[in-house]
């Protein structure tokens, strides 16, 4: 029980943090009604249905056959290492920057791998964490927190573009040059992937047989086999992109979120319950405490005042 409770925290750490602080809080503001005030309502609902439709199209393959599509068109250590990074940055926009990891990450490891790249994997985790975080920077749900400000303050889309397209650029052009400078020195003392002939003659060799090069981690048949897509389904795709489709116009605030949130439950409830399983209830649950947290301070006079006067000069 003591491992669990330790594995849980290490996972959790931020929100288990939160929960504390708003346990804490509580102590000085009891709970009453007042608190249903403190949650941003259309905040959870729109980064529910973000987390989920995410998911959805994550078990079902669909961003692996993308990606896959993509990075099989890249030959040089340079231009596969652009090509991760790069995918995991635009996946960041439209599937929030955790979930663009949880996608992103194995496949690299078993892209790297086959190729006989395996050197590269930290210096290609590294950027991937950047580009998560950086680029997704630029749509309302590319990460919790833009979804939250652009929902709280009545942001429109001109506006948000406008204040985050400097950074964006910044950040984007920073990671692409580090991309380039760093998996390019990797690229002239390693030289080139493999053509296909030689993948090729990879395959066939045995199981067991011996890396010829220190790069491999495992054989690339197996590391092939073990990452293998399954059949894309047409129709879920279709679903799912309507899901999405509605999910842009709630964060929007075009269509109610709430009457997306329960759509999205019920096409999910009978296309693949599995993503409504796989959704990031901690990241949920993180933000549910920062709300009472926060609700919960404005509520102390001292504080609420100076904080006030913080806001008011800054």
């Amino acid at each position: 029980m003591a491992h669990r409770l330790c594995l849980f925290v290490r996972e959790h750490i931020v929100l288990v943090v939160a929960a504390l602080a708003a346990l804490a809080s509580m102590g000085a503001v009891t709970p009453d009604e007042a608190y249903l005030d403190y949650f941003d309502w259309r905040t959870l609902e729109c980064l529910f249905c973000v987390l989920a439709v995410a998911s959805a199209f994550r078990l079902m393959g669909a961003f692996d056959h993308a990606a896959r599509a993509i990075i099989g068109r890249f030959h040089t250590p340079r231009a596969l290492a652009l090509a991760l990074v790069l995918t995991t940055a635009v996946l960041s926009m439209v599937a929030t920057n955790d979930m663009a990891l949880i996608m992103m990450l194995p496949l690299s490891a078993a892209a790297l791998v086959a190729a006989r790249h395996a050197r590269l994997l930290p210096l290609i985790f590294v950027l991937q964490g950047l580009a998560a975080n950086l680029c997704g920077m630029i749509m309302p749900f590319g990460n919790p927190q833009n979804l939250y400000l652009y929902s709280y303050y009545g942001l429109n889309l001109e506006d948000f573009l406008g204040t985050m397209t400097l950074p964006f650029a910044i950040s984007t052009a920073g990671v692409i040059a580090c991309t380039v400078l760093f998996a390019g020195k990797r690229e002239r003392r390693g030289g080139r992937i493999a053509s296909g002939s030689d993948v090729a003659q990879r395959e066939a060799e045995p199981l067991d047989s011996t890396p010829e090069s220190a790069d491999s981690a495992a054989p690339t048949y197996a590391t092939q086999k073990a990452v293998s897509l399954g059949y894309l389904s047409w129709r879920r795709l279709i679903a799912y992109l309507g899901l999405f489709f509605l999910t842009i116009l709630a964060v929007f605030g075009i269509v109610p979120p709430l009457a997306v949130m329960l759509a999205v439950i019920a096409v999910l409830a009978a296309a693949d319950w599995r993503a409504l399983v796989a959704v990031d209830y901690p990241l949920l649950l993180t933000f549910v405490c920062f709300f009472i947290f926060a609700g919960n301070l404005a509520r102390i006079p001292a504080l609420s005042d100076w904080l006030g006067s913080l806001m008011t000069n800054h």
